[in-house]
């Protein structure tokens, strides 16, 4: 769209980057007919260096707005504006849906004043003022009307319910992993609850940005993405039936809605002690002992057998690569010696865990749920969610640097992806070579663990 020109005003002495607003976008600027930037200096010069930056960020916040206040929401402002008991002002309440609410709420308000009776000769003070409501309402009102019925004739349909859109996809999909389709089945629950059981050609880019912006209030970042992915793909296989012209939510911008991910800390040596000194089930110890002394990922451990720990040349490791059949990196499938100080105890048969495991056969989170009961306590502040399990991992990369470990066998051990392009070549250092690093680090915190 275009907008009008920004110019420079000069107000108590500083420079404001200054743009008039346009007319259908003033409801959503509390009817300001101009918006304006600082540009932080009383230098002309300098301000018009930052005057195109300015500018570009104030377009981009009409493009916002222009999402969300559609015709009809525009005129709904303006009429709400005249009457009386105002209601909490919600744009996203004039999108593609059911609008029925919305409409008999301002209309029957509009009607209380339009079908006012004009009082008799003796007060001639309210009759003014009831004549000053009519005019001021009804244009408001017949302009509502209008920009409603041009919505409703230009919503479309095709009899396919957003319902029925989701489970032909699922229908025609099949998932490596049960716990993505649930996760994919749960984000499309979520914008049912949203937008309501649609007719899947009536949905809006408008909707998927409001949709973002409510999960964004409470989900994290890759939870949001994940759910508005959900939906996309839905959208896009109704696409590629007939069912819509094109995806809607294609396109839409996620940066900066959800919450940002929590960074994980490493945990001190000294709390180590704390936590291999605290009393807990012997499996939840040797688990806790395993993450902290291999760098291995929850799931990798939680998952191990028996079976896994094989020995070659002298040297006992856990072969990684039946745990990591479903992997994101080759690395994941990988040999991690275990070191002398790791006791494992005596062998047996299965699994070294009774950790429940989900419809995917992963033990991640039964795992954490038993074994955050413990790291929870040796936290210096009760509340600080970036002391967890995963913390393990972090400290144990912190070892190995400590250790002197060259990045190269770091990467190996951990099952990263490698930080050059050399590194993707080969099956990387030996097991002996592992095993030296490795036995290398002050391990000395895990005491009789």
């Amino acid at each position: 769209m275009n907008y009008p020109a920004a110019k420079l005003v000069q107000v108590k002495g500083k420079w404001y980057v200054q743009v008039t607003i346009p007319p259908d976008l003033r409801p959503a600027f509390n009817e300001r007919k101009q918006e304006r930037r600082s540009a932080g200096t009383a230098d002309r010069a300098e301000a018009e260096r930052r005057l195109h930056g300015l500018a570009g960020q104030i377009y981009a916040q009409f493009d916002e707005k222009g999402k969300v206040w559609s015709p009809l929401a525009v005129a709904a402002a303006r009429l709400q504006a005249v009457l009386p008991g105002g209601l909490n002002w919600d744009p996203v309440r004039w999108q593609d849906e059911d609008l029925r609410e919305a409409v008999d709420d301002v209309r029957g308000r509009a009607m209380m004043i339009l079908h006012l009776a004009q009082p008799g000769r003796r007060d001639p003070e309210e009759g003014s003022a009831i004549a000053h409501s009519h005019a001021q309402v009804r244009p408001a009102y017949e302009d509502f009307e209008e920009k409603l019925a041009e919505h409703r004739s230009a919503v479309k349909t095709t009899g396919v319910k957003l319902s029925e859109a989701a489970d032909a996809y699922f229908k025609s999909q099949t998932f490596k992993r049960e716990r993505t389709r649930l996760d994919y089945e749960r984000g499309i629950k979520k914008f049912l609850s949203f937008a309501g059981d649609v007719d899947v050609a009536s949905i809006t880019a408008q909707q998927g940005s409001s949709f973002a912006a409510d999960l964004g209030k409470t989900a994290s970042r890759n939870t949001l993405q994940r759910d508005i992915g959900a939906v996309r793909l839905v959208l896009s296989h109704a696409a590629e039936q007939g069912w819509v012209q094109s995806n809607p939510f294609v396109g839409l911008r996620l940066s900066n809605k959800g919450k940002a991910p929590v960074a994980r800390k490493s945990i001190r040596r000294s709390d180590l002690v704390k936590l291999f000194g605290l009393p807990m089930p012997p499996q939840d110890r040797l688990c806790l002992a395993i993450l902290a002394t291999t760098g291995m990922r929850l799931d990798e451990a939680a998952l191990l057998e028996w079976e896994d720990i094989k020995v070659e040349d002298g040297i006992r490791y856990f072969d990684l690569g039946r745990v990591n059949k479903i992997v994101k990196n080759f690395r994941s499938q990988r040999e991690v010696p275990v070191p002398f100080a790791l006791n494992l105890g005596s062998p047996g048969r299965g699994r070294l865990f009774t950790y429940r495991t989900d419809v995917d056969g992963k033990a991640q989170n039964a795992a954490s749920k038993a074994l955050m009961r413990h790291v929870r306590k040796i936290r210096e502040n009760s509340d600080d969610v970036r002391v967890t399990v995963h913390s393990l991992r972090h400290t144990f990369k912190d070892l190995l640097r400590d250790a002197a470990v060259p990045v190269d066998v770091q990467e190996f051990i951990m099952g990263h992806t490698g930080s050059n392009e050399g590194s993707r070549y080969g099956s990387g250092p030996s097991l002996a070579v592992k095993a030296g690093a490795m036995n290398a680090v002050d391990l000395s915190f895990l005491g009789m663990a």
